[in-house]
C-alpha cells in the first residue's frame, strides 16, 4: 500500500522504500525477494538495471516526486546512467 504521508518527506533512499510501500509491497511488485529490497535499504544503492524499475513502479503508483533526477540527488544513481 502507498504510503502517501512519506512521499513528500523523501530524504532518503529508505523514504524512497517506505513511500512506495515498503519492503514488502515493492519485492511484491518487482518480483524479488524481501531480503534484496532491504540489502538496498540498508546499503542505500542498487544495481543500474533496477533503477528504472523502481521509476516504473513509482509512475504506475502515481508518485510524480520520485524522479530520475530525485534519484540522482540521494546518490542513488549517476546521471550518466539516464543518458
Amino acid at each position: 500500500m502507498l504510503n502517501m504521508s512519506n512521499v513528500d518527506k523523501i530524504r532518503s533512499v529508505a523514504d524512497v522504500i517506505e513511500a512506495l510501500g515498503g519492503n514488502a509491497e515493492i519485492a511484491r511488485y518487482m518480483g524479488w525477494q524481501p531480503s534484496r529490497v532491504s540489502e538496498i535499504k540498508r546499503r542505500g544503492q542498487m544495481k543500474a538495471q533496477d533503477f528504472r524499475s523502481f521509476l516504473r513502479m513509482a509512475e504506475d503508483k502515481g508518485v510524480g516526486t520520485i524522479t530520475a533526477d530525485l534519484l540522482i540527488d540521494l546518490h542513488w544513481v549517476r546521471p550518466e546512467r539516464f543518458a
